[in-house]
Formats: C-alpha cells, sequence, structure tokens
C-alpha cells in the first residue's frame, strides 16, 4: 500500500472547488488503478489531501491527474502547487 499527501497553501479556492466538485473528483480518482482512499481536509486556508493505493504507480497517477484537475478547475490559481510526501505505508486501519 503507498500514500500520497498533497498540501495546498493558500488553497481556499480549491478546498471551495472540491466540495463543488466532489462527484467529479470522487469518479476521476476512484477510477486510479489500485485507488483505495481519498480524503481531503482543510487547515484555515490550506488543503491536505490524502490518497491510498495499491502500489506507487497508482499514488504518482493520482497526483498526475490531481495536477491536470486543479490547471483545469482553477486556471487563475497556476501557483497553487502542492508540497508532497509520498511513501509506503506500513500502518492503515479502517472500520
Amino acid at each position: 500500500m503507498y500514500s500520497v499527501v498533497r498540501h495546498y497553501t493558500n488553497a481556499a479556492a480549491l478546498g471551495a472547488a472540491l466540495v463543488k466538485f466532489e462527484p467529479e473528483v470522487h469518479q476521476l480518482l476512484s477510477t486510479v488503478p489500485g485507488f483505495v482512499s481519498y480524503a481531503a481536509m482543510p487547515q484555515n486556508a490550506d488543503v491536505t489531501t490524502i490518497t491510498m493505493c495499491q502500489d506507487r504507480s497508482g499514488t504518482e497517477e493520482s497526483s498526475r491527474r490531481a495536477s491536470g484537475w486543479v490547471a483545469e478547475h482553477l486556471p487563475s490559481e497556476s501557483n497553487l502547487k502542492p508540497e508532497i510526501t509520498e511513501g509506503k505505508t506500513f500502518i492503515q486501519f479502517a472500520e
């Protein structure tokens, strides 16, 4: 299992767009091969997203798709580049 955390600074517009287009984002990311889960959380004006996939190629593809989606839906926010942390997940709990 692999996870990728994307942290966007000064991303209030992104947070609003994710809520507005949630079904589209769900379709975009859930079709990544090996997709496991996705979550997004606000932190004041920042947004952090977490995607889990079965392997690294899945997390890389999810980041590629996320980048394209942001560029398409928020063209005026061209400086919105996330800090990315990616790696092998060694503990995961779910209910």
